[in-house]
């Protein structure tokens, strides 16, 4: 509620600024006066009276009525004139306490903003306009500075236009309809109108209790009442402050205008919404199969269906009430279409339309068919007539035919357009509508989603061009072929990139060889009726044929074992180089790749990544990182790191060229040993210790990590371990000696012997350990 109050609050002050600025504004004695010479006059008399609202509830109302011993009504009478009509209106002030004028929404006439005084009338000068359109319309009292109050106290009713036809809304046949319902929605709030001086009510607080059909709160307000078969025409007035939401329960509302102006396109609902001050005119059939007494619910659908606090339902509600008539027969409606069709269709206006149809009069009354006639987007506009097909209209059914010439279809715009056909029997009565649609394609496709890959190009490399051809909203009609040109020369058709349909995406290779500069890339497509659309662009810009260099590849660590990576962070030989494009072209560098041993197919090399966290500029740095689990996959030896780089024309380097390679050492084996001797080889057991001197070389210098080796000595009949080291001479010679023990126990014997275990180690650069061993022993 508090919602409903702040728009109500919002309205109120928006129509005193406006009054307040058309006071100031206009002279109101000729204002509001139009240039024709009334030939309808009415009188509506402002009064004061009182309205019963619900039950034996009643409140003081200003309102009007058309003779001046008639007590004021909510709303007031309904004015009805005929359209083209031109109309004065007097208003006459019987006992409001304010001066009071009309407003006639949808007139041409400037409002009145100055009115009549309690007491007077305007007679000298009445409210005159045309009524140049058909169509249901709101009146209400007009804009009086400080009146704001004046509508809320019940100044409202409907003005109707009727067109030349009877019992049609508009000029248009599908507005026909059998019984109306005027229903003018408005609110009431009691404290207002019970407040004595209204003038000195603060709008801000208006807060309504009471929601109103015709001035009645369910279950007060009058029935509709309808027959099965019928259309009832409903014509709302929302003259409140407040939006409404008018729903029937069970059946659809066919909306045929708005304020006035008819759709071109009616369309159904079950509620639409009507604003402050709209009107809404709809059209409800009653079921045929529907029985004497059925009612259906027409409500606002905001549910606010109460009178103030008061149990049950209430407030803007009442039924359709269906009554004993019985559905009118088959034969007064007319015969019936069938088999409609147009061909060609779609078409692309070159040539005539043909349109087809069969007309059966099927009712009781059936008689011979006698015409037939075609509309073009519209029942309003001019009809065509057809003709039979066996040339004689003398038949039921009848098959006919029209045509819509080429000519005409060229005065119409490309899209799709509704051809409405009927007949009309013998007994002179014309069936309904039926329609279908004229796909009428005479505008090509749009070309859009142009792309070249790459692009820049060096030129020395085809280039990839993608575009997609879409007749979606110009025709509808398949996208079938598409052609590209370069620079003005000669167009090469594109192929088709999967199904072809309304939208097509099509594909084409640019050969190599283009000159270096910009070119343009035209592309236009085509659609199934040869319609050619606009020609779309892209540029291809060429230049940079020169691919960068490479320059400064190392690795770290290396040489490597495998085992240790660049840091305790990067478990990896990480490569290093540098890439440049400044002597070549001046394109950025983009990508960078490397090879081990062997070069392989552009991109399927491991990723550098710039140095500076993005490859965009014509000078970078790059690293990658080889695993050590790679790095220990390889064989012992060099192995060969090369690396290439890409430039943003598309350019590769040379991976061979001086200075993109670097050698890779991979040392995953220990020093070697050669022969060693041991003196003496063995002893006699007895008592003290003899001199054992070990002595031999290493093979392997140049990878040595330290100028000496440790040794250990085992014992096969101790647990003792001696540790030793020894000197590693220049050359790799090697020479120590140890006082060995020539204790043994037992028998005396070869199978009885104490063996000392000799194991020597030396360690490489890379800490490769390597191993040899030799015996002594005691008998």
């Amino acid at each position: 509620m508090q919602i409903n109050r702040l728009h109500i609050l919002k309205l109120a002050v928006a129509l005193a600024v406006l009054a307040a600025v058309f006071g100031a504004g206009f002279n109101s004695s000729v204002a509001f006066a139009a240039s024709c010479t009334p030939t309808t006059t009415l009188d509506l008399y402002a009064k004061t009276g009182t309205a019963t609202l619900y039950g034996s509830t009643s409140t003081p109302i200003w309102g009007y009525t058309a003779n001046s011993a008639d007590p004021a009504t909510l709303p007031g009478p309904v004015l009805v004139v005929n359209e083209g009509d031109c109309v004065g209106v007097i208003l006459h002030n019987v006992d409001i306490p304010e001066a009071t004028s009309l407003l006639f929404q949808g007139q041409d006439m400037i409002p009145d903003t100055t009115g009549v005084t309690a007491g007077g009338d305007n007679t000298a000068v009445p409210y005159i306009f045309s009524a140049d359109s058909a169509g249901t319309f709101l009146y209400e009292a007009g804009l009086i500075p400080n009146a704001q109050h004046q509508v809320a106290m019940g100044m409202v009713g409907a003005l109707i236009v009727r067109p030349a036809t009877a019992g049609q809304a508009y000029a248009d046949a599908s507005t026909a309809f059998d019984s109306e319902e005027v229903m003018v929605l408005s609110e009431l709030d009691p404290a207002l109108n019970s407040s004595g001086s209204p003038a000195t009510f603060d709008m801000r607080n208006y807060n309504p209790q009471y929601f109103l059909i015709n001035g009645k709160a369910y279950p007060d307000t009058a029935e509709i009442m309808g027959n099965p078969g019928e259309k009832v025409l409903m014509r709302y007035v929302n003259a409140g402050l407040q939006a409404h939401s008018m729903s029937t329960l069970g059946l659809s509302q066919t909306i045929i205008a708005q304020d006035g102006e008819p759709y071109a396109y009616s369309h159904n609902v079950v509620a639409e919404s009507i604003a402050t001050g709209q009107t809404l005119d709809t059209l409800v059939t009653v079921p045929t199969s529907a029985l004497e007494g059925n009612q259906f619910a027409l409500y606002d659908a905001n549910m606010l269906l109460h009178n103030t606090n008061a149990a049950n339902f209430g407030g803007m509600m009442t039924f359709l009430t269906v009554g004993n008539g019985t559905p009118p027969p088959p034969a007064d409606s007319g015969p019936t279409v069938s088999g409609l069709s147009l061909s060609p269709n779609p078409t692309n206006g070159f040539v005539d339309v043909t349109v087809s149809a069969t007309v059966t009069d099927s009712g009781t009354n059936a008689s011979n068919i006698q015409a037939a006639e075609f509309y073009i987007d519209g029942t309003a506009n001019t009809a065509n007539a057809m003709v039979a097909s066996d040339g004689t209209f003398d038949g039921n059914p009848e098959n006919v035919t029209g045509t819509i010439l080429a000519a005409t279809l060229g005065t119409l715009p490309s899209g799709n357009h509704t051809i409405f056909v009927r007949g009309q029997d013998a007994n002179g009565n014309w069936g309904p509508f039926v329609s279908t649609n004229l796909n009428l394609d005479k505008t090509g496709p749009a070309t859009t989603g142009l792309s070249l890959t790459p692009n820049p190009s060096s030129g020395a490399e085809p280039v990839t061009l993608t575009a997609t051809g879409n007749d979606t909203g110009r025709g509808g009609s398949n996208v079938t072929g598409a052609d590209y040109w370069v620079d003005g020369g000669a167009h090469v058709a594109m192929t088709v990139d999967g199904a072809v349909s309304a939208v097509t995406n099509f594909t084409a290779t640019i050969p190599a060889g283009l000159s270096i500069g910009a070119h343009t890339v035209s592309v236009q497509s085509q659609d199934s009726f040869g319609n050619l659309g606009a020609v779309a662009t892209i540029t291809l810009q060429v230049a940079d044929p020169e691919p960068p260099t490479t320059s400064n590849v190392s690795a770290s660590p290396n040489p490597t074992n495998g085992l240790v990576g660049y840091n305790t962070s990067v478990p990896a030989v990480r490569v290093f180089a540098d890439f440049s494009d400044v002597a070549t072209g001046g394109s950025n560098i983009v990508a960078a790749e490397g090879f081990i041993d062997a070069v392989g197919s552009i991109g399927s090399g491991f990723v550098f990544i710039a140095a500076d966290g993005s490859f965009n500029s014509p000078t970078e740095s790059g690293t990658a990182d080889i695993p050590l689990a790679s790095v220990r996959a390889l064989s012992n030896g060099d192995h060969t790191i090369y690396v290439r780089a890409k430039d943003s024309s598309g350019n590769w380097s040379d991976p061979m060229a001086a200075g993109a390679s670097t050698i890779l050492t991979v040392d995953k084996i220990g020093p070697t040993f050669g022969a060693i001797t041991v003196n003496p080889t063995n002893a006699t057991r007895g008592g003290g210790t003899v001199n054992v001197t070990v002595s031999g070389s290493i093979t392997t210098l140049s990878d040595l990590n330290f100028s000496s080796g440790t040794y250990t000595i085992s014992d096969s009949k101790s647990t003792n371990v001696v540790n030793g080291t020894y000197i590693i001479n220049p050359d790799g010679s090697f020479s120590f000696s140890n006082n060995i023990s020539r204790s043994n126990n037992g028998q005396n014997n070869a199978s009885n012997r104490r063996y000392y275990t000799f194991t020597l180690k030396a360690a490489d650069t890379l800490g490769n350990i390597g191993t040899a061993t030799a015996q002594f022993y005691v008998q």
